[in-house]
């Protein structure tokens, strides 16, 4: 399986998305909070594809458009819901079952939404956990790694020998808080030493 990361990215182009050689039966596509590649009909018809919901700070929740008067706890939930039909999975990050006490207040929230349960997924992970074992400069509001680099480890960890990791316009460019700096890192060593390959990303390019 080649998993191709699609960058949230607002300047990929047609030309980065004509270059993903794609088998429907060996390759998945993941997409992340914003959506954006959804934009080009040969990803939004492309059948075996993920995305990916991030948790948003109480303080950054936003107005669901399709629940009046409900804020979103995670990412663009309501545009998720409306193009489920477009996903084989839908993943939430964190997961309800790791919020302790608000466990029932995340897993009612999503419930509201009407998902089709059976694509409902979700990545466990611990933020402080990783930002230590990733060695993560955390300074400022650059609290946490990113959603990207989340899914990345989640993939190393679950993938087979044989499958692939292929980072799609990736430059670090939505990263308001996130370190920039230590996330291209980051990726630029995950190319280097081959755990990822990439298109049209941080200027490097081995696929």
């Amino acid at each position: 399986m080649n998993y191709f990361l699609l960058a949230n990215n607002k300047d990929l182009s047609e030309i980065t998305i004509n270059k993903l050689n794609l088998n429907i039966d060996k390759d998945c596509l993941v997409l992340f909070n914003f959506l954006f590649p959804l934009k080009f009909d040969r990803i939004k018809n492309y059948p075996n594809k993920i995305c990916i919901s991030r948790r948003r700070p109480v303080k950054d929740r936003l107005d669901s458009k399709i629940l009046p008067g409900i804020k979103e706890y995670y990412c663009n939930m309501g545009f998720m819901r409306e193009n489920q039909h477009l996903f084989k999975e839908i993943y939430f990050l964190g997961c309800p079952h790791n919020m302790g006490n608000n466990f029932e207040d995340y897993n009612n929230h999503i419930n509201l939404f009407n998902f089709d349960q059976e694509k409902i997924k979700c990545i466990d992970y611990n933020p402080a956990e990783m930002a230590k074992r990733l060695n993560y400069h955390r300074t400022g509001i650059k609290y946490e790694v990113s959603t990207g680099i989340i899914v990345n480890e989640y993939l190393q960890n679950i993938k087979k020998i044989e499958d692939n990791v292929i980072l799609v316009a990736f430059n670090s460019g939505l990263t308001n808080f996130h370190d920039k700096e230590w996330e291209t890192e980051y990726f630029q060593q995950q190319i280097v030493n081959k755990k990822c390959y990439c298109i049209d990303s941080y200027g490097i390019c081995n696929i």
